[in-house]
């Protein structure tokens, strides 16, 4: 359905954007350089290469646990709601988004709760967050330049 396509291109896009380009909320690093907006803000003649300079709203953490619920249920719609053959088509941008949604998930858990994540998923969903995100905004940019690709 072309709601789902939607959906999926702009949660993979948001998720990928944020897995990248925000900070961690885990280990408290700070990616973002100037803590505010100022005129140069995204400039890249000061070596500032962030993207995102200035958004606070995307380092909220209910803002991550909505998004991060969003991408896994767009995720697993995508794979439900596909017929005949375009669950071939549409299995890697459920992939991302599912694997985009958990790591902002995972991440949020780790930062509300006592207790402590697995070394595995630590190091996979939190450790390798950029990886996702690149994925994520990949299999976005993909999903919308070629939408009707077989094994995409």
């Amino acid at each position: 359905m072309i709601q789902f396509y939607f959906l999926s291109i702009l949660f993979n896009l948001l998720a990928g954007l944020i897995l990248v380009y925000c900070k961690d909320l885990t280990t408290g690093d700070d990616v973002v350089v100037d803590s505010g907006f100022s005129e140069d803000a995204g400039s890249f003649d000061d070596g500032n290469p962030e993207l995102l300079n200035g958004f606070k709203g995307l380092d909220n953490p209910a803002f991550r646990l909505v998004l991060g619920g969003l991408c896994v249920v767009a995720g697993l719609m995508k794979l439900l709601s596909s017929c005949d053959v375009a669950v071939i088509g549409d299995l890697i941008p459920a992939v991302a988004s599912l694997l985009g949604g958990a790591a902002l998930l995972i991440e949020y858990y780790s930062i509300s709760s006592d207790s402590i994540i697995p070394e595995h998923v630590q190091g996979l969903f939190v450790d390798n967050r950029k990886y996702i995100g690149v994925a994520c905004i990949v299999a976005a940019v993909l999903h919308f330049i070629l939408p009707k690709v077989l094994f995409l």
